[in-house]
């Protein structure tokens, strides 16, 4: 083993970290390196297992209380130390890379790779705005990833940053910082589209509880098209509940009422439901703050899963989207996060030839291709880990 990456996700889970993750195990085996991956996945504890051709071991016992919950987070770095010092007692360890652990295990970390003389690097993905929370700024997770950002993470660690963002800002405290984009590997992910032009097919798939996208908007958004215009489109919403819909996102009940033949609401699905209804999917739409922390700091993970699926976006610019989104060509660009901005783009939508769509959807697979497949990154990736 020449890499060990720590992360507190389930890794086998098809989470958005979990193929974040995956995808940068990829490029380093690229690269020559040998990966094994410690998780919270759920697998026996403490053994060695295999996913997708990676090595992992799960610091995870058995249970789904809270409180097991609870104890496997805080016993992560003990539990990490026995590792290191039992089955991986007799492994080289050159480098080690690190998500999102328990602060004790960060410092562990820290101190264990700077005794062993081993390369540690941070895969920084978020960073979050009060605005984001019922408490704001005295919300728990707030202040966490916060005082990560701006205390634990120093030198001599590395950064991977997912934004522009996020790696101006730690090359700002002179640590060293690689801006990664979310990645995918294109030879696993197909496109295949079967689209009907019947009516515009519209997919979105999230989470309502949160205020990172503004589905609240997009909602809206359709509400103030003409009749005529909303029997030639489908809003397909995946992950998000009737409930969440009016009591998280405050849309009010007279739009969904307007928009009960056009809103297709699916709930909680697997994965894979949500790519077989996106093969049917003219584009995907997202609308994010443009002056917010967070929505600067990360970078959507749909965007990047829809593009590789060879299907185009309707969305305004934030974070580092501008340099893979060209308006009308990989997507249509919202001029602002407003209903009617996104009224106006799915007017836009709406006067799109079939062929022109075609069009998009060749492009919107190129652009992944060529600037989101993690082997367009190896040479950076490569000069990176050996400064």
């Amino acid at each position: 083993m020449d890499v060990l990456f720590l992360t507190t996700n389930r890794f086998t889970d098809g989470s958005a970290g979990s193929q974040r993750e995956l995808v940068l195990g990829k490029l380093l085996r690229f690269l020559g390196y040998d990966v094994c991956f410690c998780t919270l996945a759920d697998a026996k504890y403490g053994e060695i297992h295999e996913f997708k051709s990676f090595q992992y071991v799960t610091l995870r016992k058995s249970g789904k209380s809270l409180i097991k919950r609870f104890f496997n987070y805080f016993n992560y770095s003990k539990n990490l130390k026995r590792l290191l010092a039992d089955e991986f007692s007799n492994q080289i360890i050159k480098k080690i890379v690190v998500t999102d652990i328990p602060w004790n295990a960060f410092e562990f970390v820290l101190r264990y790779a700077k005794r062993k003389k081993i390369d540690l690097i941070h895969n920084s993905v978020e960073w979050y705005s009060p605005q984001e929370y019922h408490y704001g700024r005295l919300s728990i997770e707030y202040n966490l990833n916060n005082f990560l950002n701006t205390t634990i993470i120093r030198n001599p660690m590395k950064v991977i940053g997912i934004s522009s963002y996020l790696t101006a800002y730690f090359r700002f405290r002179n640590i060293r910082a690689l801006r990664l984009p979310f990645i995918v590997d294109t030879e696993t992910i197909k496109c295949e589209k079967r689209c009907s032009f019947d009516k515009l097919v519209l997919l979105y798939a999230g989470n309502a509880t949160g205020r990172k996208d503004y589905l609240k908007e997009m909602i809206e958004g359709l509400s103030v098209l003409s009749d005529n215009e909303l029997n030639r489109i489908e809003f397909r919403i995946f992950g998000v509940s009737d409930y969440s819909i009016i009591n998280d996102c405050k849309v009010d009940q007279k739009v969904l009422v307007k928009l009960k033949d056009t809103l297709k609401m699916y709930g909680k699905v697997p994965h894979e439901v949500v790519l077989s209804h996106l093969r049917e999917a003219h584009f995907t739409p997202l609308l994010r703050s443009e002056t917010l922390r967070y929505a600067k700091a990360g970078f959507p993970t749909k965007i990047t899963e829809s593009l590789a699926s060879g299907t185009p976006v309707i969305c305004n610019i934030t974070s580092d989207l501008g340099m893979f989104i060209r308006d009308g060509i990989e997507g249509l660009i919202v001029s602002s996060c407003s209903a009617d901005a996104f009224a106006e783009a799915i007017r836009r939508a709406l006067l799109l030839s079939s062929d022109e769509m075609l069009a998009m959807q060749i492009a919107a697979r190129e652009c992944v291709e060529n600037k989101l497949d993690y082997r367009n990154y190896s040479e950076e990736m490569k000069s990176f880990l050996e400064m």
